[in-house]
């Protein structure tokens, strides 16, 4: 579903016009450039069509998309990142964030949510988040230096770090950005996390981390009328 990974143009339009038939026309969607950074774009119906085609019209230096408008479709793509889905039921408002070790130890999460409330009325307690497949600790070891992005910006010692050998660690990105959106106020029983590992099951997803160049898979919202 990506169009930034060297994959054939013309079979990605051709898997996103058949996810279309289900969830509205390419010509609706909006795409962001994704650049692992904490950014986020309220966008509306006047944004469709943004990198639904091709790269150069995505979002650009954009990880995260807010809308309230049902006439645009949020993508956010990831192989082994964490796709997030957004959705205040009654707000009415959605979003999208991409949120690899950068983008989380950024707190693209904590401003996806700020953008809701600030932009749209949004209330945390009213928000349900959903973590799409991405790479799970069991296969996901960083090294001293991305630890330490984390602690500039949440404590000395994160809890979703486990040691393994000298100043390396196994990173839990779900655990992590389960923790920053519990904190923005979002309800635990409203966060769901998709069980399985993007690593392990390489079958079923893509994996940059066990596989290098690789494909992208989507997560994708949209309002309904």
């Amino acid at each position: 579903m990506g169009l930034h990974v060297l994959d054939d143009p013309s079979l990605v339009c051709r898997n996103r016009q058949l996810v279309a038939e289900s969830l509205g026309p390419v010509n609706n969607w909006v795409v962001g450039e994704q650049v692992h950074g904490n950014r986020v774009a309220v966008v509306d119906e006047t944004h469709r069509g943004a990198g639904g085609f091709d790269v150069a019209s995505a979002i650009q230096d954009t990880d995260a998309l807010v809308t309230s408008s049902p006439d645009v479709v949020l993508l956010t793509l990831a192989a082994d990142c964490v796709p997030m889905l957004f959705y205040d039921t009654i707000a009415g408002v959605i979003g999208v964030a991409h949120a690899g070790w950068r983008g989380t130890a950024l707190g693209v999460a904590a401003n996806t949510v700020r953008t809701m409330c600030d932009e749209f009325g949004a209330r945390p307690e009213t928000i349900q988040v959903a973590l799409g497949p991405h790479i799970k600790s069991c296969c996901y070891e960083v090294d001293e230096r991305v630890k330490q992005s984390f602690c500039e910006q949440y404590g000395t010692q994160p809890s979703w770090f486990e040691p393994t050998r000298d100043k390396h660690y196994q990173l839990d990105l779900g655990k992590a950005n389960e923790s920053i959106v519990l904190n923005c106020g979002i309800l635990p029983h409203h966060i769901d996390i998709h069980p399985l590992c993007t690593s392990c099951h390489r079958k079923l997803f893509f994996s940059h981390r066990a596989e290098g160049k690789t494909g992208r898979l989507a997560g994708i919202i949209s309002l309904k009328r």
